[in-house]
């Protein structure tokens, strides 16, 4: 596979001078002309499971996420299934301005033998994708769309936006931080400011730049099959970058 849409993030040096992503290494010793890797495949008389590596560009999944849009016919089912939601809101939804320069529509970087990889999940309602609007942060898990209401907004120049989000079910105000890694590439850092949940940090590509990283398809037929489990990555770096501390 010419895998050269994968990023290693082990082989690097951190300084204050250089964008991280600048010094990533990339891949460019393997075979040339292949576009598909397999990381498992179990094939039966009437079944067939893959899991694999796609960096073809013309592969459907970049051309979803290019399109990906909260508008257009396609997505009534998914405007409808936002508005209920938000009616179980007491509070009059508000509206934060959002300077332009943040992206909009954000799909999260996996890690997979120290390179980082999107992920299309074998059932869709593991997709991590998140949609930032100028009322609502919007997270999509097992049931649809689901908005958390942005409460307010402080936006740190064009390097960090903090979401001050609300929840229905529980009145307390929390934060969710976009630290921008790379402009050129697009990369963020969201901070969940969780420390006991298990995911605090993600690694988030925006739509428009995504198709610079190379796909991990979990695919069956037929009948659903377990998501694959990527390796923790380590967000020392990426937080020494920021000046933070974990």
């Amino acid at each position: 596979m010419n895998d050269i849409f994968a990023f290693d993030i082990t082989n690097m040096k951190i300084t204050k001078t250089f964008p991280l992503f600048i010094v990533l290494f990339m891949l460019s010793n393997n075979t040339q002309g292949q576009d598909t890797t397999f990381i498992f495949r179990n094939m039966e008389k009437e079944f067939y499971h893959a899991i694999y590596i796609d960096s073809n560009k013309d592969y459907k999944y970049f051309k979803n996420i290019k399109q990906f849009s909260l508008h257009g016919s396609d997505s009534i089912g998914m405007l409808l299934s936002i508005e209920e939601e938000l009616k179980q809101y007491k509070q009059k939804i508000r509206h934060s301005k959002i300077d332009s320069i943040f992206p909009r529509v954000w799909y999260q970087l996996n890690a997979y033998k120290n390179h980082l990889y999107l992920y299309e999940p074998n059932d869709n309602g593991f997709n991590t994708n998140k949609v930032l609007s100028d009322s609502c942060l919007i997270n999509f898990n097992m049931d649809g769309p689901y908005p958390i209401l942005i409460d307010s907004v402080k936006q740190i120049g064009n390097t960090a936006l903090h979401l001050f989000t609300k929840t229905y079910y529980k009145p307390d105000v929390d934060t969710i931080s976009v630290y921008i890694l790379d402009w050129e590439r697009k990369i963020a850092l969201f901070d969940y400011h969780n420390p006991y949940l298990l995911n605090r940090y993600r690694l988030m590509v925006a739509a428009e730049t995504s198709n610079t990283f190379s796909v991990i398809v979990n695919y069956s037929k037929y009948r659903k099959c377990f998501e694959y489990q990527f390796s923790p990555i380590d967000f020392e770096p990426y937080l020494n970058q920021l000046g933070l501390k974990k």
